[in-house]
C-alpha cells in the first residue's frame, strides 16, 4: 500500500489521497514554485517534515483526484496540523522465535 495524505479541516477536500510518486511538468513547475526545490530534493525534505512539500505534494494529489477544484488555494489556507503523510504500510516481518531451533 502506497503512503497517503490525510487532509482535513476544509469539507471540499476532506479525504485521503496518494501520495504522489511521479509527476508531470506542470506538477513539477507547481511544486518548484510552492517549494524552491528541485526534484531529487523533495522526498528528502519531505522526511525532514518540510511543510512546503507536503502542501505541494496535497496540491497536486488533490488536482488529480478532484480536477477543477482550487485546491492550492484551499490548502494553503489550511492550518498546519491539517495535512498528516500516513506511511505506508509494509508488509509484516516473520516472527523467527516461532520456528523450531535448528
Amino acid at each position: 500500500m502506497a503512503a497517503k495524505l490525510r487532509v482535513k479541516g476544509n469539507r471540499v477536500i476532506e479525504g485521503e489521497y496518494d501520495l504522489p510518486d511521479n509527476f508531470t511538468f506542470r506538477e513539477m513547475h507547481t511544486i518548484k514554485r510552492i517549494t524552491d526545490l528541485r526534484a531529487g530534493e523533495l522526498y528528502p525534505a519531505l522526511g525532514r517534515g518540510d511543510l512546503d512539500v507536503v502542501a505541494a505534494f496535497a496540491i497536486i494529489a488533490i488536482n488529480r483526484a478532484r480536477p477543477g477544484i482550487d485546491a492550492e488555494g484551499i490548502v494553503l489556507d489550511l492550518d498546519i496540523d491539517a495535512i498528516e503523510v500516513v506511511p505506508e504500510e509494509s508488509e509484516p516481518e516473520e516472527d523467527d522465535s516461532a520456528l523450531p531451533p535448528r
